[in-house]
């Protein structure tokens, strides 16, 4: 499990036309703002359309979206009025829909359910972007001079290589 820390975004997503793609759009603005890359934000929106979109199906009242940072990423919840368990349901070419809780274990590297008296609240954590480490110019060019020598001298000489100096 990570650990909660740093900013938490909440928002109300009422039961009304368009207020599931506000949420998402905020979402996506939120992770921008978080240096995220558009592939891990789309990954995020995905999860949290699938979330919204259970809540709203399977209850009448509230739902409450959050996003927070975490230390390996964002954790992402949903909070709803219904109590009961999700479940998983039989998917496949003949079944519509049914597909939430393979979403979330493909996408996120951990979720779970927290029960409440009146509610419930489902939570995904998702990994954020690794920055790409960025060589220093002059170790590519001793790493390219290395794999040139090696290279020309072919499989046999490889010990010779790093015997000797240059």
């Amino acid at each position: 499990m990570s650990r909660l820390r740093g900013p938490l975004v909440r928002w109300r997503v009422p039961r009304q036309t368009g207020a599931s793609s506000r949420a998402r759009n905020a979402v996506r603005t939120t992770l921008a703002g978080w240096a995220w890359d558009e592939e891990h934000i789309e990954a995020v929106v995905l999860v949290v359309s699938e979330l919204l979109t259970n809540a709203h199906l399977h209850t009448d009242g509230e739902v409450r979206l959050a996003l927070r940072r975490t230390r390996r990423g964002v954790r992402l919840s949903v909070t709803d009025t219904d109590p009961r368990m999700p479940m998983r349901r039989n998917t496949g070419p003949e079944h519509e829909g049914g597909f939430g809780l393979h979403i979330l274990d493909t996408i996120t590297t951990g979720w779970g359910v927290r029960t409440h008296r009146s509610d419930k609240t489902v939570w995904a954590d998702i990994d954020a972007p690794r920055p790409h480490a960025r060589r220093p110019p002059w170790l590519l060019r001793v790493r390219s001079k290395a794999a040139s020598a090696r290279a020309s001298l072919g499989r046999g000489r490889r010990a010779a290589l790093t015997a000797a100096p240059e």
